[in-house]
């Protein structure tokens, strides 16, 4: 049976206004219930809930003040406002600071059920677009920084490769044959470096082809 952890803060005994459990929907409402605002809002600091149920009339507590300080601590949990009749002004401003919805007491019906669990359903979907939304950030900076790598790899081996083909073709004076086959070990050991830059950039096909002079020259065969 799937809990759903309510924060209910009211002066009132208001245990009614959910059942404590909900076969028919495979749920059941854990209610922790806070009688004014300051220990509400130090009881949703230091627990986790699903759901915050707010009396707009608590004591020493305005509307406003209410809706707006459990917002802030609540962050994410979606908020819903209580009201008694006569407060409808109360719940539409409390909707427009942007609390899920609200509730009229003494109600003898399931409408508070379905707000809660719509309330919860839809605060799970948005955290899993914003975990899908940070893994795609995520994703975006690794390719961006081993594009960056694999440029800069890349400029490295070119002049290695360049100039050890100078340093081999005889181009900077004559070399012994024992610097010969040093430049030799040396190019080859570069080359072979190039060709797995070259095959993990291509694996990747998301890194831009470089234009750099330098990246130009290591495509010169050796």
């Amino acid at each position: 049976m799937n809990t759903i952890r309510v924060l209910l803060i009211d002066a009132a005994e208001t245990s009614q206004l959910l059942p404590s459990a909900n076969t028919a929907k495979g749920e059941q409402f854990q209610i922790t219930r806070k009688a004014n605002l300051s220990q509400g809002l130090d009881t949703l600091r230091e627990s986790t809930f699903d759901v915050v149920l707010l009396s707009l009339s608590l004591p020493g507590s305005s509307a406003t003040e209410s809706t707006t300080r459990t917002l802030k601590v609540a962050r994410e949990v979606p908020v819903i406002a209580l009201v008694n009749e006569g407060e409808q002004t109360q719940a539409i401003e409390a909707l427009s600071l942007g609390a899920y919805g609200y509730f009229m007491k003494g109600c003898q019906c399931d409408s508070l059920s379905q707000t809660i669990r719509h309330a919860t359903a839809r605060t799970q979907v948005i955290a899993e677009r914003e975990h899908a939304r940070q893994r795609s950030l995520d994703e975006e900076q690794l390719t961006a920084h081993l594009a960056n790598e694999s440029h800069q790899l890349r400029n490295a081996l070119a002049c290695i490769l360049q100039f050890g083909n100078i340093l081999i073709d005889g181009l900077a004076g004559k070399l012994s044959d024992e610097q010969s086959e040093y430049v030799a070990i040396m190019l080859k050991n570069a080359s072979t470096i190039r060709t797995v830059v070259d095959s993990t950039r291509d694996e990747s096909g998301s890194l831009e082809e470089p234009t750099n002079k330098m990246d130009r020259l290591s495509k010169v065969d050796d």
